[in-house]
């Protein structure tokens, strides 16, 4: 697409990866629209932990991608607020792998010795050490691998101030609107905008496919390549605290959030059930209650559905048969930590017609 301030690019969903589209293809003179069926914040969105774990090493394109994509996110908190005046939510906590018995204390230590050789910062706690910095800790807990690259983002409070920043660049944002077809047309793409039981045909230069799980709902040229499935993940926002890291003990994570502590996460094949469950409560209570001294008071419960692909990675790139028409999808667990730097790679590849990096591994025909 030959992208001058005319251009004009729809963004089929308004989450993390939808918005960090939207913001960066404005920032290019892009002329764009979101369309989203949901409300905003997504449900997705807001049952997001935002916890972005620290790269593990690794020169490939999938491992070179994850870590600059955890690198942008505090220099897009600085963009974002010198744009705005307001604040991403993104805060470095640092993260703590508890061990609660002399197995598990083994098995972390090998872990960070791994991660240690790979370029990886961090350190063994003792006891002693680890309630100095985690006061609020049970005593079941017995020493912990500290990684201080690991952040966290808030992930409403950021689809919010992005979307604020988009629209300060000409973006418009439709909730309640969904879109359907997606299909070529002369010089760009058709589809229809359905919203309030009537529906109406749209051309655009390009669009952007960034609707989560319900990216396989597409016809036209997308339709069978977007393979992606619903995953559920339940989350727990509790009273009580306060913490000071990004806490993980048998598969979960306990963290600091605005209104209290969160916890999560549940994975769970419901299909696109999103409902949350009285069992994910007891499951993240227990494991909160493992982790804290003080048993935790349940103030909110969210569920969302993560968008799992083939093989692992997103994808991410051009529909095959299809031009100017572009996805942005199964991103899973990693929507949050990725979605930033998906953006503004399409913004760059939708505009330019490069990608300015190595993106085979996220090709949607692989």
């Amino acid at each position: 697409m030959s992208a001058g301030n005319r251009a004009r690019v729809l963004v089929a969903g308004a989450g993390i990866v939808g918005r960090s589209a939207a913001y960066y293809l404005a920032r290019s003179g892009v002329s764009v629209v979101v369309a989203d069926r949901d409300s905003s914040p997504s449900v997705t969105t807001r049952a997001s932990l935002g916890v972005l774990t620290r790269p593990t090493g690794g020169q490939d394109p999938f491992s070179s991608f994850y870590r600059d994509a955890h690198s942008l996110h505090e220099r897009l908190s600085g963009q974002l607020r010198e744009e705005t005046g307001l604040d991403a939510g993104w805060r470095p906590l640092g993260g703590l792998d508890l061990a609660l018995d002399e197995g598990e204390a083994e098995a972390l230590r090998s872990r960070l010795e791994e991660n240690l050789s790979r370029g990886v910062r961090g350190e063994w706690l003792e006891e002693g050490r680890l309630r100095e910095a985690e006061p609020a800790l049970s005593e079941s807990a017995a020493g912990a691998a500290f990684y201080p690259g690991d952040q966290r983002v808030d992930p409403p409070t950021l689809a919010s101030v992005l979307q604020r920043a988009a629209e300060g660049r000409g973006a418009r944002f439709r909730f309640g609107v969904a879109v359907g077809g997606l299909r070529p047309a002369p010089g760009g793409v058709e589809c229809d905008l359905h919203e309030g039981g009537g529906s109406r045909r749209a051309t655009f230069d390009a669009a952007v496919i960034a609707a989560g799980s319900w990216s396989a709902d597409f016809d036209g040229p997308a339709a069978g390549r977007l393979r992606v499935r619903p995953v559920r993940g339940q989350s727990c926002l509790f009273a009580g605290g306060p913490v000071r890291h990004v806490l993980r003990c048998s598969g979960g994570n306990v963290l600091p959030a605005p209104g209290g502590l969160l916890v999560g996460g549940t994975v769970e094949e419901t299909g696109f059930d999103a409902r949350t469950t009285p069992a994910a409560h007891q499951e993240l209570s227990a494991l909160c209650g493992r982790v804290l001294a003080r048993p935790p008071v349940l103030r909110e419960q969210r569920a969302g559905l993560r968008p799992k692909p083939p093989q692992g990675r997103p994808l991410i790139g051009p529909v095959p048969g299809a031009d100017n028409l572009w996805a942005a999808t199964g991103h899973y667990r990693n929507g949050i930590l990725m979605g930033p730097l998906t953006g503004r790679v399409l913004a760059r590849w939708i505009t330019r017609g490069d990608p300015g990096r190595e993106m085979s591994p996220f090709r949607v025909d692989r």
